[in-house]
């Protein structure tokens, strides 16, 4: 009780005061943000938790501690500083599973109570410094980042209004050295998606300063027009290569085209469909320009040989969802008979494998398994090597061979994955999953 009476006595300013944003620590030492906290007496408390908008009450006795977020622009005395963090160290004390709440808070406080020194000549000296740079990107979200640093260790909001004008200030002098540049590339009748990338990333670097309503409009547009020209002129060059080559060679290499248009311009795309569409239009026109073989397989090239197959092991193919690593479906993946149980000490299956696009040359692959697991919330994950294949008119074949006692008797989920070359060197390997999985259940070995 004598916690509690500290809390009244520090906080609560009348009977029907209303705090902001605060951090609640029950007696049972459960911590909870909430958005609003009162009192009506000094026996309950009602509070709403954030993300709610159901007002819940406790008896003030179920409560350790409650302790307001530092309000930006508000002025404390040193005795509600001193009363706050006192409060919130003997919180921690008592606590110790809530501390890396209770410390962020603290430190909060502490600021208030020991503020920075010489603030004013650092945000002073960063915009001398940018006013003397190239205003280039680089140098505007260097100093951008330090401004916006002193504004949050500003928790009093002190130096507010000066960080305010000097990210105006630099704002305004990195937009004025730097659009010339981006009319310039925004007016260049390049229609690749390398260019189209190139004016994202400058007109997006531009936004990220201080700008009018009316600039960024301009911008905006500007931008659009450069995205729809883009999107315009790689439908039409993958159509035209497509009906150039008149291969299933030639149509992944327009598939391929149209998916990386598709990634680049998703954001201003319109309508949001307008690739999607092409995508399926390119199918269509495949079937005419490469007969034997259809499209329907997530854009795969069957032919008669697969669809025979594929009668008879269909619900082997890929279908199920991966849900243990990163998803770019870019094949589809099937047993060419049905499967067997193990035979011996090892479990051999066979795999086609069907692509949507060219694949890259030297590109690593794997077969990869994921088997679930009674009562867990992720299945196992297994990825195994397998002999490197040759792909041909977008079909390759593999067989798989791992000790049967690994998976005799488990339903394995198969898909194809394949190396992550964006990954860094030194950094753990990274595997993409590039077909959904095949469900087949493993027998035990005969």
């Amino acid at each position: 009780m004598k916690l509690v009476s500290a809390i009244l006595g520090v906080m609560l300013m009348s009977i029907a005061c209303a705090w902001g944003r605060s951090y609640i620590v029950t007696a049972k030492g459960e911590g909870v943000w909430v958005s609003s906290v009162r009192t009506m007496t000094n026996v309950v408390i009602y509070y709403v938790p954030e993300g709610s908008e159901a007002e819940q009450s406790a008896i003030m006795t179920d409560i350790a501690g409650v302790i307001p977020a530092v309000a930006k622009g508000r002025q404390y005395t040193d005795q509600e500083i001193a009363d706050t963090a006192g409060l919130i160290d003997k919180l921690a004390m008592r606590f110790f599973k809530l501390r890396k709440h209770l410390i962020a808070l603290n430190q909060q406080w502490q600021v208030l109570r020991t503020p920075e020194t010489g603030v004013e000549e650092k945000i002073s000296a960063l915009a001398r410094k940018f006013d003397a740079s190239a205003k280039d990107q680089a140098t505007f979200k260097d100093v951008s980042l330090q401004m916006e640093m002193i504004r949050f260790k500003d928790a009093s909001g002190k130096y507010s209004n000066q960080v305010e004008a000097a990210l105006i200030q630099i704002g305004s002098a990195y937009f004025g050295a730097n659009r010339g540049k981006v009319d310039k590339l925004l007016n260049d009748p390049d229609t690749s998606v390398l260019h189209f990338l190139a004016c994202k990333k400058e007109v997006d670097g531009l936004k990220a300063g201080y700008l009018g309503e009316a600039q960024k409009l301009q911008l905006d547009m500007a931008l659009q027009k450069c995205c729809d020209a883009t999107i315009k002129a790689g439908i039409e060059a993958a159509k035209q290569s497509l009906l150039a080559g008149k291969t299933v060679d030639s149509y992944l290499e327009s598939s391929g085209a149209l998916r990386t248009l598709k990634l680049a311009t998703a954001d201003l795309a319109q309508p949001k469909d307008v690739v999607d569409r092409a995508t399926f239009a390119l199918r269509a026109a495949a079937i005419q320009a490469c007969p034997g073989y259809d499209f329907a397989l997530k854009g795969c090239p069957a032919n008669e040989d697969d669809r025979k197959c594929l009668l008879e092991t269909k619900k082997f193919a890929s279908v199920m969802t991966i849900r243990t690593l990163d998803f770019d479906e870019q094949a589809y993946m099937f047993p060419p008979k049905t499967p067997g149980p193990p035979e011996g000490d090892t479990y051999r299956q066979p795999f086609r494998i069907l692509f949507n696009r060219v694949q890259p040359k030297n590109r690593e692959y794997m077969i990869g398994g994921e088997i679930r697991v009674d009562g867990a919330g992720k299945p196992k994950t297994f990825l195994w090597r397998v002999p490197a294949f040759e792909i041909r008119d977008g079909h390759a074949e593999t067989t798989l061979e791992v000790p049967a006692s690994r998976l005799s008797g488990e339903d394995v989920s198969f898909f194809l994955v394949c190396k992550d070359t964006t990954v860094k060197e030194g950094e753990q390997a990274k595997w993409i999953a590039l077909s959904l999985g095949c469900q087949i259940s493993v027998g035990k070995a005969k």
